[in-house]
């Protein structure tokens, strides 16, 4: 085999390999997931799956993409969530067990904490969301 010939085979290997670097850096720098949050309304509160704490306190990074889903599991009773600081509101949910809405929303630029509520409620149903600064 030429010495030209190798030099060329060579070039198109380098060329293939920085492509395919390139392809992955980029999946991987735009693949901003979405960082899911369930809440479940009963007795006057709001509760994370499998968790006994009522109205917990929320903790996300400033600008995470965020996807809320509130599940309705008190029968006979309306509820809604709004999250004002990052313009989040769902519902009101209808008064039946299982009924389930989602919506997206950008948590705050600004690290701090928020409260998020449940607009029919906001006496009981009402918690923080923490808001920490992103990572550099």
């Amino acid at each position: 085999m030429s010495t030209a010939r190798i030099r060329n085979i060579s070039v198109a290997l380098a060329v293939l390999f920085l492509a395919v670097v390139a392809m992955t850096v980029r999946a991987v720098v735009t693949e901003d997931p979405v960082r899911e949050i369930t809440l479940h309304a009963r007795d006057m509160a709001f509760y994370l799956p499998g968790e006994a704490t009522p109205n917990p306190t929320l903790r996300v990074t400033a600008g995470e993409e965020l996807r809320f889903t509130l599940i309705n599991d008190e029968p006979g009773v309306q509820h809604d969530l709004a999250v004002d600081a990052s313009g989040l509101v769902i519902g009101p949910l209808t008064a039946q067990v299982g009924s389930r809405a989602s919506a997206t929303a950008v948590a705050p630029q600004v690290p701090g904490r928020y409260p998020y509520v449940c607009e029919l409620h906001t006496k009981m149903m009402r918690g923080t969301l923490e808001v920490e600064p992103a990572a550099r």
